[in-house]
């Protein structure tokens, strides 16, 4: 496990700063050239209109987030998703605790043309 937590310059050992997770999953996924990157969420994917959008290329996840549809966590998410797939990680996954077992759950981020 890898606790997503950081230090500050100021004083000897610095102020704790939490990290956000997804970016430092996307850091880390990039670093060590993984082939996917699975982000836990309390939903099964991302949602647009009430249905949950099963594929997604980075400009689309991007236009999401610029119309609104994908705010906060869901976008934080989806930009750390961005970093993984530009960083080299070929499919990355948004979804929930039961895509650890089922591998075509949830909303998939990847590549045009992969």
């Amino acid at each position: 496990m890898i606790s997503p937590v950081s230090r500050d310059g100021s004083g000897t050992m610095g102020s704790a700063l939490n990290v956000n997770g997804d970016d430092a999953a996307a850091a880390i996924a990039v670093a060590i050239g993984a082939t996917e990157l699975l982000l836990l969420a309390d939903v099964e994917g991302v949602m647009s209109d009430g249905v949950m959008v099963s594929s997604l290329t980075p400009a689309e996840a991007l236009a999401l987030i610029a119309n609104g549809t994908a705010a906060g966590g869901m976008a934080a998410k989806l930009q750390a998703g961005i970093v993984a797939i530009e960083g080299g990680v070929r499919r990355v996954r948004i979804s929930d605790i039961g895509a650890i077992e089922d591998l075509s759950r949830g909303t998939t981020l990847r590549n045009t043309g992969d």
